[in-house]
């Protein structure tokens, strides 16, 4: 950790203990952190009725009835119950929402994509932002690569719907996803948990919870997580899809008086994975009628004539989608290590100090066969870390008899990041790009980058209770940014005379100039977010409201920049080499509706939306690489329903629906590869969800709980070139579950399946027809079966 991230924990150290000096041991206030929390009220639940939500999306605490948001909470039982494993299969019951592993592009095996109401992130280099938000315990994870969490030890999971730039600031322009771990318990106690399932998944975790006095609570939990790979390589003699990985989390909670509370924890993740699973699906190769692009037709031309196999020719698509015939890389190395600090300080009885504190760092060495064939056409291996610090201080409470409820605060946020991101191209592929410049029979460059973002930000929001039943919410944020690129982007020729050598290929390799001049350039980003909404209950149980809410999500420079570009200045015609784009802005108008009725049995939540997206930035194909650019404006207005029932005692139901109508409404004069035809990736018109569990008493012995849930998409794309191959059509999927648990419950055997049907639909892919004339897709594992023993201990 760096001097300056030294002195910003110091100084909220300082002024925490401070504090508590002169506060003695007054009543602690339940005033919620940076992320939500959830609890279920047990008697509720245990007489058959809905039990109450408390989450704090708007980082107080309070029913999730009472929180005018769009918000979806689930808690670790309810996780546990469906047999959800990581963060991807949240989606399945959450509306508007889509959470993926989109690696094609690089191989990584963490890298998410989430995307919710139509708005995310495809991309993963440094210079790029998510649009939805992602928190472990109150502090943000930066980068989609490391990013698709397993969930171990889990406490709850929220996913907050719809803008929250002014409490969570940048890059939450679609949205939040709070995931909360356990906190350490007051007495001696555990679980063991190990699972078997199809794939040779073989999954141990352990949790335990250790008092060390009445004051001071820690908890530890650590998970070995196996599965073999799914897809078959036959030439490089190996399967991709499978994964080793090692995670584990520690937390110490310290509470010397009623109004402090310090809580420490650290989190890692050792991913050892084979590559994400992902075939070529489409080739234009030249033969017949099939066209292709002008780099085929002269690769192919030139291995014809030499007496070689035809490259891209329709033997290299698999008959099958669990057969790759790529033939280099195949791994995906990942550790991430995250510590943290929240203190929670009580200045008076109605207001409360809190100050979070978070360091991450991501280390990431991964490789992809870019081409997926046997030759060496295009071949990739990056060298991904990232470092970042984050401080955020708080000042929450109430005043004029609680009907003013206030919340300011700070945010500082600093990340450094290096890609080194090397590119194999085959001659012929050389050729194309620098025809008669080099002679080898490859050609080998470095890619990528140094990134050094920095972001101030002050915000505030608050609640006023104008009368009975009546209260109206006004917050604003203001941020500040300055991004830095360095590129780092030279060629190699072995047989031309070079200027250097580059340490890492221990001398084998040359560069030449570099690619693009070196150097470094920055873009200074500020912006105004705020919030506006009014709540009416008509009952206890019964809330309507209205909101306006506006966030952005950064902007950034182009990583893939090989060869540098031009641009045209004032008439003259001036170097571009690195290409910068703009920050995108949405702007929401939301309405809901939010009832608990018949006595408990009916929880129903709807909401409706209309999004102004403008400047969004989107990816298009620059003759080498893709690269990002603000494109232009567009609209996405849809509706979402959540319910959940329990007609009976031990039944309970649940549904969730959206509807989803994204489009271009406005394209900007120099935008390229989309149209006002294109649509939005990974919007589903229509995303539904229903679930059901049914408890079947033993008598005298026990129960057995049986869960069954069905989730369906309709139609989307998975690419912003919305290439047709590449169309998922509409398609379900099917989980179901029985569970076995004694009426003490301290253990239970569970048995489900997973993907019952076995529905193969493409969760990321890669359209070029332009450079490699290929299109290739990477496809969802099939069905999964798997049992699980868990045991408790105290």
């Amino acid at each position: 950790m760096n001097k300056e991230y030294r002195l910003f924990f110091a100084t909220s150290c300082f002024a925490l203990a401070t504090a508590l000096a002169g506060t003695g041991s007054a009543q602690a206030q339940a005033v919620a952190g940076a992320t939500a929390t959830s609890q279920t009220a047990e008697a509720d639940d245990s007489a058959g009725r809905i039990g109450d939500i408390v989450v704090t999306a708007r980082r107080r605490e309070e029913r999730l009835q009472d929180t005018p948001v769009a918000v979806t909470a689930l808690t670790g039982a309810a996780l546990a119950q469906r047999g959800v494993t990581d963060i991807t299969q949240v989606a399945q019951f959450a509306p508007s929402v889509n959470i993926g592993a989109a690696a094609r592009s690089n191989g990584n095996s963490t890298q998410a994509s989430i995307f919710i109401r139509g708005i995310g992130q495809l991309d993963w280099t440094l210079t790029t932002e998510p649009g939805v938000g992602l928190y472990v315990d109150g502090i943000y994870v930066a980068r989609s690569v490391g990013a698709l969490l397993d969930f171990v030890d889990i406490d709850r999971v929220e996913v907050l719907r719809g803008p929250q730039g002014t409490l969570f600031g940048k890059n939450a322009v679609g949205g939040a996803v709070n995931i909360v771990t356990r906190r350490p318990g007051d007495a001696f106690g555990g679980s063991v948990e190990a699972t078997y399932g199809r794939f040779n998944r073989i999954d141990m975790k352990v949790s335990v919870d250790l008092p060390i006095s009445e004051t001071l609570k820690s908890r530890f939990s650590i998970a070995s997580l196996n599965r073999d790979g799914y897809q078959d390589l036959p030439v490089l003699n190996g399967k991709a899809g499978g994964y080793k990985r090692l995670a584990g989390k520690g937390a110490i909670s310290w509470e010397p008086s009623s109004a402090f509370t310090l809580d420490l924890s650290a989190d890692f993740l050792r991913a050892r994975d084979d590559s994400t699973a992902s075939s070529i699906v489409e080739i234009g190769d030249c033969v017949g009628t099939n066209p292709c692009g002008p780099f085929v037709a002269t690769f192919n031309a030139q291995q014809r004539a030499a007496g070689r196999p035809e490259y891209l020719a329709s033997s290299y698509i698999p008959s099958s989608i669990d057969t790759s015939f790529a033939g280099f890389g195949n791994y995906s190395n990942t550790d991430v290590v995250g510590t943290s600090a929240i203190a929670t300080l009580k200045l008076s009885p109605t207001v409360t100090l809190k100050s979070l504190t978070g360091y991450r760092t991501l280390d990431a060495h991964f490789a992809l066969d870019g081409d997926g064939s046997p030759l060496t056409v295009v071949q990739t291996e990056d060298f991904y870390d990232q470092k970042q610090f984050s401080q955020e201080l708080q000042l929450a409470g109430s005043a004029f008899d609680n009907r003013l409820n206030f919340l300011v605060g700070g945010y500082y946020f600093r990340e450094t990041g290096n890609n080194i991101n090397l590119v194999t191209f085959n001659s012929g592929f050389r050729d194309f790009l620098f025809p008669g410049v080099f002679s080898d029979p490859t050609f080998p460059f470095q890619s990528g980058g140094k990134i050094r973002n920095t972001t101030w930000a002050g915000f505030t929001q608050n609640t006023l209770k104008i009368a009975e039943g009546l209260s109206v919410t006004a917050g604003l944020r203001y941020s500040w940014e300055k991004k830095e690129f360095d590129p780092d982007q030279y060629a190699f020729e072995a047989r031309r005379r070079g200027i250097g050598l580059l340490p890492q290929f221990n001398g084998a390799l040359r560069w030449l100039d570099p690619l693009v001049p070196r150097g470094s350039v920055d873009q200074t980003i500020t912006d105004w977010s705020p919030k506006a909404s009014v709540e009416y209950k008509w009952a206890p149980d019964i809330l309507t409201y209205a909101s306006y809410s506006e966030g952005y999500k950064s902007g950034g420079f182009a990583q893939r920049i090989m060869p540098g570009r031009n641009i045209v200045v004032n008439g003259v015609n001036q170097p571009n080499p690195v290409p910068a784009f703009g920050p995108e802005k949405v702007a929401v108008y939301e309405a809901g509706f939010k009832s608990t009725l018949f006595d408990k049995r009916l929880r129903l939540n709807l909401a409706a939306f209309y999004t102004d997206y403008s400047d969004i930035q989107v990816n298009f194909f620059d003759g080498v690489a893709t690269r990002p650019q603000n494109a232009g404006d567009g609209r996405i207005k849809g509706f979402e329903v959540e319910a959940e029932a329990t007609p009976f005692d031990g039944t309970r139901l649940n549904l969730a629906a959206s509807y989803t109508d994204a489009k271009l409404t406005r394209l900007d004069p120099g935008a390229q590869g989309v149209t006002l035809a294109t649509k939005f990736p990974y919007v589903s018109k229509w995303q539904l969800s229903g679930g059901a569990s049914q408890d079947v008493p033993l008598a005298g012995w026990g129960r057995i709980s049986f869960r069954g849930d069905v989730s369906y998409r309709s139609a989307y794309s998975p690419d912003i070139e919305n290439a047709p191959v590449l169309r998922q059509k509409g398609y379900a999927i099917v989980n179901v579950s029985a569970t076995l648990l004694p009426e003490e419950e301290r253990w239970s055997l569970q048995a489900g399946v997973r993907n019952l049907t076995d529905k193969r639909f493409i969760q990321g892919g890669l359209a070029d027809p332009e450079g490699l004339g290929q299109t290739s897709a990477s496809f969802a594992i099939g069905a999964e079966w798997y049992v699980t023993a868990r045991f408790r201990f105290n």
